[in-house]
Parts: structure tokens; C-alpha cells; sequence
């Protein structure tokens, strides 16, 4: 494995560790709140469908983000992220432990922390809408990827809505995680044809 892209996923898999542990202890183990409180209640299967199906109505929108972006900017976007993938020689490691890093792990973290830890205590304090307006575009703005924030803040809107319409987490956790691995295969695509 090219060892860029291994030292970043296993800083990744860390970080993520360690902003799951230090959110239980402070939020469950001192505040007292419990799982249900950030999210982690059933849902039922029409919930976890839309969730799939807003995930793959997230690509065009996205796709439509960026070309606006593109349009103002002058010039073709380019995505940091296909120098990060593109290891010359592509196996079926690395493409697995990025798939379980982007497709599982990235999803549960970040729908605990942006929509059941960030959107859940705006909520409580600022209503529906102005809540979903900045956790998304702290979702956006955290990923670190200045090109991207237009299109990661509409996708940010987009999994605080069907937080608050399913009233769980599971349904944004799906969504996350089918979006991540539609756009993960559409990278590979890329990096495969040729085309980056």
C-alpha cells in the first residue's frame, strides 16, 4: 500500500477512535445522556430505503455544486482526493481499507458528531432550520477541502434533513455511507479509465 495513503487512513481510523471515546465520556458517561440521545434509535425500513435513495439524488446535486463552482472558479475543479487514492499501482487492499474507512467508519463518526452531538444540541437552542444550516457547514468546513465546501454543505443539509424527518440516525448513517461508497467507486472509475 502506497504508505501516503496508509498513514493517512491510519490517522483517520485513530482520530476516529479517539472522538468516539472522548464523546462517550463526556457525553454519556459525565452528562449522563445515552445513545438514544444522540440518535441511535430503530428506524424503520422505508426510513433506511430513503436513506439510500437521497444518497444516490446526492450525486447530481453534487455534481451540479461543482460545476457552478467550476463556472466561477475558471477553471476544471480538481479533487485532492484523486491524488490521495491514486497510489500508481492499485490493489484490492488499499481499495478495501478505504472503502471501510470512507464507507463504515467516516459515516458513524461524523453522523454522531455533526448530526447527533452538533445538530441535536443546536436544536434544543435554535430551531429546526438554522440548526441545519450550521452543522452542515461545519460538516463542509471540517472536512478541509476548500473546493469542496459548497457541495459537502449541501450534502450536510441534505443528512440534517432526514435526521430530523426520521427522527434517527440510522437513516443519515446509510445515507452517509451509501454516498461515500458511490463516490469512492466513481473516484476508482476515474483512477481505472484513466480519466485522472
Amino acid at each position: 500500500m502506497e504508505p501516503q495513503l496508509q498513514l493517512v487512513l491510519v490517522g483517520f481510523l485513530l482520530q476516529s477512535l479517539v472522538i468516539l471515546l472522548v464523546l462517550f465520556l463526556v457525553i454519556i458517561l459525565r452528562r449522563g445522556l445515552s445513545l438514544k440521545a444522540l440518535g441511535f434509535v430503530p428506524s424503520s425500513q422505508s426510513w433506511i430505503l430513503r436513506g439510500v435513495l437521497l444518497a444516490i439524488a446526492a450525486i447530481p446535486a453534487v455534481a451540479v455544486v461543482n460545476i457552478i463552482v467550476s463556472s466561477f472558479k475558471g477553471a476544471p475543479l480538481e479533487n485532492p482526493q484523486m491524488d490521495l487514492l491514486n497510489p500508481g499501482e492499485l490493489s484490492a487492499g488499499p481499495v478495501l481499507l478505504t472503502l471501510f474507512a470512507a464507507g463504515l467508519v467516516a459515516p458513524i463518526v461524523e453522523e454522531v458528531v455533526f448530526r447527533g452531538f452538533f445538530y441535536g444540541w443546536l436544536r434544543t437552542r435554535y430551531g429546526q432550520a438554522l440548526s441545519m444550516v450550521v452543522s452542515a457547514g461545519l460538516f463542509s468546513l471540517l472536512h478541509g477541502i476548500a473546493i469542496l465546501i459548497p457541495a459537502l454543505f449541501v450534502v450536510g443539509l441534505m443528512l440534517s434533513w432526514i435526521y430530523e424527518k426520521s427522527k434517527s440516525l440510522w437513516p443519515a448513517i446509510v445515507m452517509h455511507s451509501a454516498f461515500n461508497c458511490i463516490m469512492l467507486g466513481l473516484l476508482y472509475m476515474a483512477l481505472f479509465s484513466g480519466a485522472a
